[in-house]
């Protein structure tokens, strides 16, 4: 059973909600309310299902990647030693395109990014985007430190 009561000059509307929506005139007011409530609690829970019906998963996929071991610097690279030995990967297709639209805006004016090349950079990972070559991305890592480096020069 619904009772409206009033605090404050509103009406409140209580409900039993076993029983049911309220039904006289003085409680409509309130019965939106309630439906529109019911409404949003019944998209929440369908979305929360639809999304669960595609489990994530952690599994590892395949990529299409090349690499280079090196060692001194990439713009001085020379033989790799046991005290200078770095590896730059380049990685390209959907994981390159995934990791580019992870990464935020466009970086501007920098590195050959204009209106043909799209470039995009987070600490030592650099990812570029054209129509030309589509998505490619590069990072580093210094194999003695075990410390991330760039991938690219620029």
């Amino acid at each position: 059973m619904a009772r409206a009561t009033k605090h404050r000059g509103q009406t409140l509307l209580k409900v039993n909600i076993a029983e049911g929506l309220p039904t006289d005139n003085a409680e409509k007011k309130g019965g939106h309310m309630w439906k529109v409530l019911c409404a949003g609690a019944l998209l929440t829970s369908s979305a929360a299902l639809a999304l669960g019906a595609q489990p994530w998963a952690f599994e590892y996929r395949p990529f299409k990647g090349s690499y280079q071991i090196y060692g001194g610097s990439l713009g001085d690279t020379i033989r790799p030693t046991n005290r200078s030995r770095n590896i730059q990967y380049n990685v390209k297709g959907p994981v390159a395109r995934q990791m580019f639209d992870s990464m935020g805006p466009d970086l501007k004016n920098v590195c050959g990014a204009d209106d043909e090349q799209r470039l995009r950079q987070r600490a030592d990972v650099a990812c570029t985007f054209s129509a030309k070559n589509g998505y490619s991305c590069t990072f580093g890592f210094d194999l003695v430190t075990g410390r991330s480096i760039a991938g690219s020069i620029c």
